[in-house]
């Protein structure tokens, strides 16, 4: 496993050997800990259930063996009315947080994009303008082209 020296085996082999071995034991050290940890949380856990588990079965027993008169099942109905409009309500109300999030997204992009519109707008009236301007250049210097075309050519004195 290590190189043999004069004196025993090599000091610096030996050496990282044991650093790394530490390391191995100090990473062991840490996943124990937290493997423990989360044994300890599912321990709890299943005793949660365990004990939830115990009082549905003792409800679910009182339920077979009382006979349930007109007036406590009307009481039971609507309680059961009153958490399904509670929850109708909580689903409504996220649903609506939702629409009202996506309205928003949806008028900031409307914004953004009117934003745009305008700036072309603005960029295509810059645009006709400067072309107006070159048209109308380009025709005077048509007009010059034909006048000086027009006339009689000078004599140059040499």
């Amino acid at each position: 496993m290590f190189h043999t020296t004069l004196f025993g085996y090599d000091r610096t082999e030996v050496d990282d050997h044991l650093r790394q071995a530490e390391l191995a034991q100090a990473r062991f050290a840490e996943e124990h800990d937290a493997l423990a940890a989360r044994c300890r949380e599912l321990e709890r856990r299943l005793t949660a259930a365990h004990d939830q588990n115990a009082e549905l079965r003792e409800r679910v027993d009182l339920l077979r063996r009382e006979p349930i008169d007109a007036a406590a099942l009307q009481e039971r109905l609507r309680g059961m009315l009153d958490v399904a409009r509670e929850e109708a309500a909580e689903h409504l109300a996220a649903v609506r947080a939702q629409a009202d999030a996506e309205l928003e997204r949806a008028r900031r992009e409307v914004a953004e994009l009117d934003h745009l519109r305008d700036r072309l707008r603005d960029e295509l009236e810059r645009t006709g303008v400067l072309l107006t301007r070159l048209e109308s250049a380009l025709d005077e210097d048509i007009k010059d082209t034909a006048s000086v075309e027009d006339q009689p050519p000078r004599l140059v004195a040499a």
